[in-house]
Formats: structure tokens, sequence, C-alpha cells
């Protein structure tokens, strides 16, 4: 079966307003009690960016360490090499998760904005319908 572009909207649509209508569904309390979910998970990857940038400060500072111990030969050029090789690594590594955390958290923000607009009606769903049935017959 080839998806041509009619057949990968209406797929798309359908995957969309089931979502909606689900999303709707929910009572006062239960899209509370979402948005605190959300909320709650949002305040954990605060704290986790909190302690990620307190760990990328310690590596930067060990990666300044080493280079003054080379500067003073207190370490040859090759240990020097080895610790910012795995310094670098670590640092990397931290800034990766970091972008991760913020992608989470625009996620459970996102989660957030749809809980609390949710007042979508049946009028609603067939107005979206015939404005895509509309633009297939382009």
């Amino acid at each position: 079966m080839a998806l041509n572009d009619a057949n990968l909207t209406t797929i798309v649509w359908h995957i969309v307003k089931t979502e909606l209508i689900t999303l709707s569904s929910l009572n006062e309390a239960q899209k509370q009690e979402k948005v605190e979910e959300e909320q709650k998970s949002i305040q954990q990857l605060n704290e986790e960016t909190i302690a990620l940038k307190t760990l990328l400060a310690s590596s930067k500072n060990s990666s300044r360490k080493a280079y003054a111990a080379y500067e003073v030969d207190a370490i040859s050029l090759s240990d020097y090499k080895e610790k910012a090789i795995v310094i670098n690594k670590e640092i990397e590594s931290i800034n990766q998760r970091m972008l991760d955390v913020e992608s989470k958290i625009s996620l459970h923000q996102a989660n957030i904005e749809r809980y609390q607009r949710t007042d979508f009606t049946a009028e609603y769903f067939n107005g979206l319908e015939i404005i895509l049935t509309n633009r297939k017959k382009f």
C-alpha cells in the first residue's frame, strides 16, 4: 500500500482527533491531576538540571587543574592529553544530558498546555474535518 498525501493526512488526523477526544473526556479533577503530574516531573528535571550544572562546573574545573598541572610540569603532555580526553567526554555527556532534560521539560510544558486547553466540542472537530476535506479537493 502506498501512502500518498491524502492517506497520510487522514491517518494523522485520526490519531490527532483520537488524542484530542481523549483529552476532552477528562473532567476538571483529572485534568488538574495530570497537570500536577507534569509539574512534578518538571520540578524533578529542574533539580536534575541543577545537579548537571554543578557536575559540569566540576568537570571544567578538573580540566583547568589538569592544564595547570601540565603547565608546571607536574604531569606529562601524554598524561594531560589522556585526562583531557576523559574530561571532554564527561563534559560532552553532561551537555547532551542537559539538552535531553531541556527537551523533556519543554514536552511536559506542552502537555500542561494541552491539559489546560481541552474544551473541544463535536462542532469543533466537524469544522476541522470540513476544512481538511475542502483542502483535499484542491
